[in-house]
């Protein structure tokens, strides 16, 4: 009579070994290939589109200052500022370095011949809106580049806004 072999056979279903299963490719359908392909078309994406901008139109960030007369000293602000030129309109978010999480100042107006002319707000004060004028300068640098500034005078206070343009730029 032939015997089960020892430890096959005999044992409680539950203490058999499971029968060993299939081990599958981390990759069988060639998905890997499809997001290799996708990183590969990502890179040459941005590489095309990299190389039809142009750095030298990058718009950098001004810079401000907000000086008010107050009895017989100065009080000033500063810090980043967000201004948009199209046309004749001009706006600008005054950002505080101390806090950019809230706008100091709101700027908005028009340029008219640099002839620079706003409303000007400023946020967490018992004042209301205020006028204020100057002009924007622009000043070029032999070898390219340049800054342009502009300064505003409004009642007791002055605003000064600043940003460097880069080389190549349109001066």
């Amino acid at each position: 009579m032939g015997r089960a072999l020892a430890g096959t056979a005999c044992r409680p279903l539950l203490l058999r070994r499971r029968a060993s299963r299939l081990q599958l490719k981390r990759d069988p359908l060639g998905a890997g290939n499809f997001t290799s392909m996708t990183r590969f078309s990502t890179c040459v994406l941005l590489c095309f589109l990299a190389a039809l901008s142009d750095p030298r139109e990058l718009p950098r960030r001004w810079a401000w200052f907000r000086s008010t007369s107050v009895i017989d000293d100065w009080f000033i602000r500063q810090g980043k500022a967000d201004v948009t030129i199209e046309g004749q309109s001009f706006k600008a978010t005054l950002w505080d370095s101390s806090d950019t999480t809230v706008a100091s100042v709101l700027l908005e107006g028009s340029i008219i011949r640099n002839a620079v002319s706003v409303t000007v707000t400023v946020n967490e004060s018992d004042a209301g809106p205020s006028h204020g004028t100057g002009r924007l300068e622009r000043t070029c640098w032999k070898d390219g580049g340049g800054r342009e500034s502009i300064m505003l005078t409004e009642g007791f206070a002055v605003i000064g806004l600043v940003r460097e343009l880069p080389r190549g730029a349109r001066c």
